[in-house]
């Protein structure tokens, strides 16, 4: 996923810390990777949101 999200144009410190919460909502979820998938782009959203303001 953070490969894949550098490869868009994202920095690499975004990336990293996009899979770090990833990985800890799977670990609090404990289920598949479809949920943090999905908090993954909303936490993307917020990162880009922010720098272009």
């Amino acid at each position: 996923m953070p490969v894949r999200m550098a490869e868009n144009g994202l920095n690499p410190t975004v990336s990293s810390t996009i899979s770090t919460h990833g990985q800890r909502a799977t670990e609090i979820l404990g289920t598949s990777c479809s949920i943090p998938r999905t908090f993954d782009f909303n936490v993307v959203r917020i990162n880009i949101s922010t720098e272009l303001l």
